[in-house]
């Protein structure tokens, strides 16, 4: 495989399939020996661009088999993005805090047999959902490099699309910065993107205002983000909470203002 897949890359051909939007490939990642690494069981086609040599693919709760036949699933919807012109592919993954790439040196793809195929180059790139990066694996291509006796070709090839995606992430960065505007604001707290439009509906000034056909009434996005809104973000107190219920007992009948009371979440967690 290694030689099969190194052949058609410099001959500047790349071997792709006819491909179909929406549907499941299985991806199989190599080392440079031939060797299978790991193997993803599907990655749906979402959109391909063969001018800008790109492809873009999706997955969630995915199958992944080691090397070894170890296997497990994967916890986070990713967006996968190969391409058939550079020395790595892209991974972003939504972590609850924000979205996290991970950057993996490789050949660029071929597709065969149903099958996204490249060979791992071990070097990645972190990209965390603050921004900051990290470059990762350094011992492992060494080793990897005198084990397999990479070709300088390729040593080089790797180092430069490294540097090169460093170099990039930095312009894009520079690019958002130069038209950022930085807004000061007078109360502390967490910062949120996530908005449901309810922001000016559910204040805590006043609680009276609260009733069983209000809250019935509401039509919450339970954990969704939003995709059009006037609010950009919001700031949240993160050391008091409000929770508001609609209970029909005894209990909450007899319920008193100051009265502690215990709440069981459905992840069974007590507060």
């Amino acid at each position: 495989m290694q030689h099969h897949l190194l052949l058609l890359i410099d001959k500047g051909g790349v071997k792709v399939e006819k491909l179909k939007i929406g549907h499941k490939y299985q991806i199989h990642s190599y080392k440079h020996n031939g060797q299978i690494y790991k193997a993803w069981d599907e990655a749906t086609l979402l959109n391909f661009d063969f001018k800008k040599g790109i492809l873009v693919f999706a997955n969630n709760c995915t199958t992944v088999t080691e090397k070894d036949g170890h296997t497990w699933k994967t916890k986070e919807p990713a967006i996968l993005y190969f391409f058939l012109n550079r020395w790595y592919n892209i991974i972003g993954q939504y972590k609850g805090r924000g979205i996290c790439y991970y950057c993996n040196m490789a050949s660029p793809i071929i597709i065969e047999d149903n099958t996204i195929k490249y060979i791992d180059y071990d070097l990645d790139v972190k990209v965390f959902s603050s921004g900051a990066f990290k470059v990762v694996d350094k011992n492992e291509y060494n080793y990897h490099k005198n084990k397999f006796k990479y070709p300088k070709e390729i040593d080089y090839i790797i180092k430069e699309q490294l540097n090169d995606l460093i170099n990039e992430r930095a312009e894009y960065e520079n690019e958002i910065n130069a038209s950022s505007e930085y807004i000061n604001s007078s109360r502390s707290g967490v910062v949120s993107y996530r908005v449901d439009g309810l922001e000016s509906t559910l204040v805590t000034g006043d609680l009276s205002y609260l009733s069983k056909s209000l809250l019935e009434g509401l039509d919450v996005k339970t954990g969704q983000i939003i995709a059009t809104s006037p609010n950009q973000g919001k700031i949240i107190n993160n050391f008091m909470c409000y929770i508001a219920v609609v209970m029909n007992s005894r209990y909450s009948e007899e319920a008193e203002v100051g009265d502690r009371v215990t709440l069981r979440l459905s992840s069974a967690e007590e507060v």
